[in-house]
């Protein structure tokens, strides 16, 4: 788990802290579980087959999604803004949020309308996100989304890319995928 400096986001929904690991899972079990996959090693290994995660967010009780390259390394995900917007404004006010992920999608057609099907591998998971403030901490987060992309674990950023970011790092409490090939 990850100890760097960070600025902790006021949450006006405290009451709302976070669980204990698996919480989630045990309120929500999935419907369908023969076709979960809870190993942490093949959810490492689907999220490195994608590149766009989506961030869904509470706004003031109105749901806010946006979809974000990523990074993800030790259950947390690495996403890069800008300084400003509505995104860094919903997490101010709440910080707890939900990551998704489609790894692989396809749609299989049939006669009867009611039989198509889709079928998809997903990644689901809950958490919270901080703004990373250290450069050390920004330039190591951005290694492991750049490292996403590139396959190369080190870059170099400059003095003014590290101001000009935002990092966000989402601490994931619960995570759990789904295979709904049959």
């Amino acid at each position: 788990m990850y100890t760097g400096k960070v600025k902790q986001l006021p949450c006006i929904y405290a009451k709302h802290s976070v669980g204990k690991i698996g919480e989630n899972m045990e309120k929500h079990p999935m419907r369908r579980s023969l076709k979960e996959i809870t190993d942490p090693l093949i959810i490492d290994q689907l999220l490195k087959k994608a590149s766009v995660c989506h961030l869904a967010m509470s706004d003031d009780g109105q749901p806010y999604v946006v979809p974000m390259n990523y990074g993800y390394d030790d259950k947390s995900f690495y996403l890069h803004c800008a300084t400003e917007g509505r995104k860094l404004a919903v997490l101010s006010r709440n910080n707890r949020v939900c990551v998704e992920v489609v790894v692989e999608y396809a749609i299989e057609s049939a006669e009867s309308a009611c039989d198509w099907t889709t079928h998809f591998t997903s990644v689901i998971g809950f958490g919270t996100a901080f703004i990373l403030e250290d450069p050390i901490e920004k330039e190591a987060a951005l290694n492991k989304l750049m490292q996403a992309f590139t396959g190369t674990p080190k870059h170099n950023f400059s003095e003014q890319a590290l101001r000009r970011v935002c990092v966000i790092r989402v601490d994931v409490s619960d995570i759990r995928a789904k295979d709904s090939s049959d």
